[in-house]
């Protein structure tokens, strides 16, 4: 699939989704604020087949990909849509309004993406889980709960037993964060973990 592709198919369910717009693999509502969500096309191996998400990407951890931490497969984990069959646009027009829309509505206020976090069934050592809740509770103006949810973040990247299911897309292709230590970037987001809980 070529990001033409998904853009043709991408402008062909904006009927189901007022008021965004597709760019690229993405399919968003603009204007951007604190958070990024919509739905993601990812690529497979296949030249006709692709996977579409439904996501939501909380903007406080600069990143120069699209992560789908957050997020799930329409139609289920290892659903993937062919793009060649005379139902895809109805099929998936289907799985927008059953599965895309219900995740993506009231996802308004730093308060709405805490309490959808909190309400996804991620791993109890997925550290980028406190890490955004820490985030966006300190932009609710929720300070306790923004500190201990940090603090979660730093003892979760201090005994090296992190999560490392987080999930990116650069130029419409998904990739799988490395289960092996990753001791740079755990040292960049325990730091920035640290200077919000202290400052």
């Amino acid at each position: 699939m070529t990001k033409k592709q998904f853009v043709s198919i991408g402008k062909l369910l904006l009927p189901s989704l007022q008021g965004y717009v597709v760019d690229g693999s993405i399919v968003f509502r603009p204007p951007v604020g604190h958070t990024l969500s919509g739905l993601c096309f990812e690529r497979r191996e296949t030249a006709d087949s692709f996977y579409l998400w439904v996501f939501l990407m909380p903007l406080c951890i600069p990143e120069d990909h699209i992560t789908l931490s957050f997020g799930k497969r329409l139609g289920g984990g290892s659903h993937s849509w062919e793009a060649s069959s005379r139902e895809l646009i109805p099929s998936l027009l289907d799985a927008v309004d059953r599965e895309a829309i219900p995740f993506l509505e009231g996802l308004e206020t730093p308060g709405d993406v805490v309490s959808r976090i909190q309400n996804l069934n991620l791993p109890k050592d997925a550290f980028y889980r406190y890490e955004a809740l820490g985030y966006m509770l300190a932009r609710c103006g929720r300070p306790k709960e923004a500190i201990a949810n940090l603090d979660r973040t730093i003892e979760l990247l201090g005994d090296g037993r992190a999560g490392r299911c987080g999930i990116m897309v650069d130029r419409g292709k998904v990739t799988c964060v490395p289960l092996g230590p990753r001791p740079e970037w755990e040292k960049r987001a325990k730091d920035r973990a640290a200077t919000l809980r202290d400052g």
